[in-house]
């Protein structure tokens, strides 16, 4: 192996180590994305309840039994479980970053090749403490949105049933 081997084979682990924090931070983004189209959908399918529950006030002919009444309520109190949930995948998190001050550091150091070696490892070291912190906050984040379609799906469920049941009553 040659002087410069080393230093070859960190500069590959660290751009591998990159690319997955490149990764994660795009699921990260695309979570976030997913979980605002969930808010979206139940405020439209919320808005609708109120639109049923208008007719049912206005119309007097109109009757909902009160089983139908009853799944609707059920319905509209998981779809504000889906919308919490999808809120709670937006809060800020605090995740690990790189202090710029280390990075000062490294290049106000001398270069040489000790401290290539040092200043590898501790860009490597970084990198993975990082993606730890990504996948970690992204495997939170994913939960909450397994929460919120959830909610939302069983939500849609129930409107459903609840149509059938006043149409055929």
């Amino acid at each position: 192996m040659t002087a410069d081997g080393p230093e070859k084979v960190a500069a590959i682990y660290l751009a591998a180590a990159k690319d997955q924090v490149g990764d994660e931070r795009s699921l990260k983004a695309s979570l976030e994305q997913r979980a605002l189209l969930v808010i979206t959908t139940s405020g439209a399918l919320v808005a609708l309840q109120f639109a049923i529950a208008a007719v049912r006030t206005r119309v007097q002919a109109f009757a909902v039994p009160g089983i139908a009444v009853t799944l609707l309520i059920a319905s509209l109190c998981l779809f504000v479980l889906s919308a919490g949930s999808a809120l709670a995948i937006n809060l800020p998190v605090p995740q690990l970053v790189v202090p710029p001050a280390t990075l000062e550091d490294h290049f106000a150091e001398g270069w040489n090749e000790r401290e290539l070696h040092r200043v590898l490892i501790s860009q490597h070291e970084t990198e993975i403490a990082v993606l730890g912190s990504l996948r970690a906050v992204n495997r939170r984040k994913a939960a909450l949105l397994n929460v919120a379609l959830a909610a939302e799906l069983l939500a849609v469920a129930l409107i459903a049933v609840a149509v059938a049941i006043t149409l055929t009553a």
